[in-house]
């Protein structure tokens, strides 16, 4: 027989988890970026949009998909007018022809006229710029701006590159200023990666998210005899109680083992009766970790082994039985009940612990079964001396 205490603190399954805060004053034309196992979700800021909106924007971004934003900066002026610009959404195509005294603006505005009912994009001016910002989220179309290159030139960015919706963390937000984001797969971070950042346009919008929680695959207790190993993966709300009562049902019945825990404390035997001794092979990976099974020394059994052994029970089914232990002598003794079944000697494990130790007297009760009862006393400290009477109501 031996004993398994589990000690400590178990870890459970945690999720990788970061917090980032929107702050600053947001401006129009801030590139407000998160990037999510290197891919970027941006968001730019609009005109009038508070940290509350530019945190559920940050969330949509991750969540729907980020929206494509291009601008075009055209540089210029014409004087005499007659010459062709062009800007292309896809296979639409756009162009203006300036007039006499044109300017950037006014040519950015002609394309915000020309542009009203495009089905890809939304077009604004804004000053010289012609901001184009996609109606929904995604991948962002092809857009390429021709210029004469004598009144005007041009230069295009794209300061949000559409993407898709990301797949593996949910995004949540508070309708204030933070941000929380959440890996879906839980303890096993793998290469996840989190980070903020934001490219100033007019305003001074501040956001950097930082890991609260990291995430750790749970706990695995391990106990080994031999070359055979038995698992029990810790769950959330596990205590060590827990732990134990979770690898006694792994060990019961597994490889000829008997277990049973009380609290803290699994008690294992042998239906062969045959020596094992147990170690501890447990898997932690989170830091908070504390658990620990600590096999005790190995208890040899004292197993009745001919069948005649015992007492007769004499075929008559008590339904209960009490042990009445004395110590005349040292300080304990441990007992321990076997029952013959159907010509095997089978030790009681609900006579819990098995075995008892006894110091003193006292009076144990059990529920009799089987043809023959042996009562086995081992482990005497300071020579003790025992008295042990088996009694059932029959």
């Amino acid at each position: 027989m031996q004993e398994l205490t589990v000690t400590g603190t178990p870890q459970s399954i945690t999720t990788e988890e970061y917090t980032g805060v929107v702050g600053g004053a947001p401006g129009a034309g801030d590139v407000v970026d998160t990037v999510l196992d290197g891919v970027t979700y941006g968001y730019m800021v609009q005109t009038g949009d508070t940290v509350a909106t530019v945190a559920g924007s940050v969330t949509n971004a991750c969540m729907q998909g980020a929206i494509d934003v291009q601008i075009i900066s055209f540089v210029g002026n014409s004087a005499g007018g007659g010459d062709a610009e062009e800007v292309s959404i896809a296979a639409n195509d756009y162009q203006h022809v300036t007039v006499p005294g044109e300017t950037a603006a006014s040519l950015v505005t002609a394309f915000v006229a020309l542009m009203v009912a495009d089905p890809l994009y939304d077009a604004f001016a804004a000053g010289d710029d012609l901001i184009l910002i996609a109606k929904l989220p995604g991948v962002g179309a092809l857009i390429v701006a021709t210029t004469d290159g004598v009144q005007f030139t041009h230069t295009a960015t794209n300061p949000v590159v559409g993407t898709v919706a990301n797949s593996t963390w949910t995004v949540t937000d508070d309708s204030i200023d933070t941000v929380t984001l959440t890996l879906d797969i839980a303890g096993d971070p793998g290469a996840a990666t989190c980070s903020g950042s934001v490219t100033l346009g007019t305003g001074t919008t501040t956001w950097n998210p930082v890991q609260t929680t990291a995430g750790y695959p749970a706990d695995l207790a391990i106990v080994s005899s031999g070359a055979t190993s038995f698992q029990h993966t810790v769950q959330p709300g596990d205590d060590d109680d827990a732990v134990a009562a979770g690898l006694a049902l792994v060990l019961n019945g597994s490889f000829g083992f008997v277990a049973s825990a009380t609290l803290n404390v699994i008690t294992v035997t042998r239906t062969d009766y045959a020596a094992f001794s147990f170690s501890d092979n447990s898997v932690q990976v989170n830091p908070a970790s504390t658990m620990v099974i600590t096999p005790a020394t190995t208890v040899p059994l004292v197993v009745p082994t001919p069948i005649t052994d015992g007492a007769d029970l004499g075929g008559v089914r008590a339904s209960q039985g009490s042990l009445y232990c004395e110590l005349s002598a040292g300080t304990s003794y441990d007992v321990s009940l076997w029952y013959l079944i159907g010509g095997v000697w089978v030790l009681d494990l609900t006579f819990s612990p098995t075995p008892v130790t006894i110091s003193g007297t006292g009076v144990l009760t059990f529920t009799p079964t089987g043809t023959r009862i042996y009562v086995a006393c081992s482990s005497f400290v300071g020579g003790a001396v025992a008295t042990v009477t088996a009694l059932t109501n029959q």
